[in-house]
């Protein structure tokens, strides 16, 4: 897997990629926070100690927390996941049709 295999993964796909790095998600906040700094990552800033496959599957785990984020954070302000560049194309494509466009 790298970048030039820009698609849509499956959370099986990236079954034995290592977690050894989570994003917090204990509240809203760092929920979005994680996120962001994930985009920001994947945009060729580094993020120490993470793989492009590391990125690819957190993302997905905290998009998925952010479709959610409502759901689970009714105080949340955020409305949900938006699709804003290539890293949203790694989204499995479940996920990209609950993400606003």
């Amino acid at each position: 897997m790298n970048r030039e295999e820009m698609k849509a993964y499956t959370f099986e796909e990236l079954a034995n990629v290592s977690r050894k790095n989570p994003m917090k998600a204990e509240t809203a906040k760092q929920i979005t926070f994680g996120h962001r700094l994930l985009h920001w990552g994947f945009k060729g800033k580094k993020l120490k100690g993470w793989s492009f496959e590391q990125i690819v599957k957190e993302h997905i785990i905290m998009a998925d927390l952010m479709i959610h984020l409502k759901e689970i954070y009714p105080e949340a302000r955020n409305k949900g996941h938006k699709m804003e560049d290539d890293l949203d194309k790694t989204l499995p494509k479940e996920l990209q049709d609950l993400s606003v466009k």
